[in-house]
C-alpha cells in the first residue's frame, strides 16, 4: 500500500522532478555514509536510519511542494 502511494505519487510529477529527487537521495545516502564510516555499528542499522532519514525528507519536501501549491491557489 505505501509503495503504491509512493509511486502514484512520483508518476504525477514530471522527469525533472524524479531526477532531482534521485540527485537529493543519492546525495544524502553518501553523505550519511561518509558520516559514519568510523562508528562501528552493523551495516544494516546504517542502511535502515539512512533510508528512514531519506523517506523523511521525501516527505517533508512533498508537504512544503503541496504547500507552496495551496498558497498559489
Amino acid at each position: 500500500m505505501f509503495i503504491n502511494f509512493v509511486r502514484g505519487s512520483c508518476m504525477k510529477k514530471s522527469k525533472i522532478y524524479n531526477f532531482l529527487m534521485w540527485i537529493i537521495g543519492f546525495s544524502l545516502a553518501e553523505l550519511w555514509r561518509r558520516l559514519l564510516k568510523d562508528i562501528h555499528i552493523h551495516e544494516f542499522f546504517k542502511w535502515l536510519i539512512g533510508l528512514a532519514i531519506i523517506i523523511l525528507i521525501f516527505f517533508i519536501i512533498n508537504k512544503v511542494i503541496s504547500l507552496l501549491t495551496k498558497v498559489k491557489n
